[in-house]
């Protein structure tokens, strides 16, 4: 929090893509015309959307879940709660955090496996 409170102005943060310095981007999205695309549709934040604890009902997570490791930095220890809490975990080898648009291949593969682990085969009958 202390991070973001320093690139806030007015209460609110710049843009996601220029937290992590001016290469961050460049390298997490390769392809130009998509960093670009994907830039222009980043909102800024309120600093106060981070200040906030996300209450949870009871029994939220006694429904299926699972856990789809993109980026092992920083996400490496909710992962590993994941898998504590009995939940299938998969990470997709070589995964950025914003695989979702660089490789929205892979991505619908591993929650597609994910699913089927969690709900089983379709009934074909």
């Amino acid at each position: 929090m202390e991070r973001l409170r320093a690139l806030a102005s007015d209460g609110v943060l710049p843009k996601w893509s220029s937290w992590f310095g001016e290469d961050a981007m460049g390298e997490l999205v390769p392809d130009e015309r998509l960093r670009a695309a994907l830039e222009r549709e980043m909102r800024r934040l309120p600093l106060s959307y981070f200040e906030v604890e996300a209450s949870l009902p009871d029994g939220w997570d006694g429904r299926p879940c699972a856990h789809l490791l993109l980026a092992a930095e920083p996400c490496r220890e909710s992962a590993a709660d994941a898998g504590r809490r009995g939940w299938p975990v998969v990470e997709i080898p070589g995964a950025r955090h914003l695989a979702t648009a660089t490789d929205p291949t892979a991505v619908t593969e591993a929650l597609l496996g994910l699913e089927r682990r969690l709900i089983g085969p379709a009934d074909t009958h």
